[in-house]
């Protein structure tokens, strides 16, 4: 069994269901500062949604992504790239 406080559970909240991301990550620092580049593809904005809610907010048992204890947020965007199926169907 997986603890609730680990990333497993809080990044799947799909309750079975499979929720595709490809994610990305680069770290980045120096003596004085450090950090981490993050960047996450799919196919909806509604997995990533899920999965930063699932992080930063508790569910019902108290379950959250307890990395959150030791990292601050500075700064974030979002970005759409659409298909070109989607460019076709919406030109």
């Amino acid at each position: 069994m997986v603890p609730g406080i680990s990333f497993i559970p809080t990044a799947n909240p799909g309750h079975g269901n499979s929720m595709e991301i490809l994610r990305h990550s680069m770290p980045y620092g120096d003596a004085r500062e450090s950090g981490l580049f993050f960047i996450a593809y799919g196919k909806t904005p509604e997995h990533f949604h899920r999965m930063l809610k699932a992080m930063f907010k508790a569910d019902a048992h108290g379950h959250y992504d307890h990395l959150m204890n030791f990292s601050t947020a500075v700064t974030g965007c979002a970005f759409f790239a659409p298909s070109l199926e989607f460019l076709a169907l919406n030109i």
